[in-house]
């Protein structure tokens, strides 16, 4: 699997926002470590 790197600046807060704002609304916990792995080599 290869990184879903996005080369423009704006393309970073369109993948970090949603996951940081619903970690911060659940509470953050060990779990969001691998889906956001997961997430960033869909």
């Amino acid at each position: 699997m290869k990184a879903l790197i996005p080369k423009q600046h704006g393309a970073w807060a369109m993948l970090l926002i949603p996951f940081l704002l619903g970690m911060i609304k659940g509470g953050p916990i060990f779990w969001h470590i691998p889906l956001f792995l997961g997430w960033l080599f869909l």
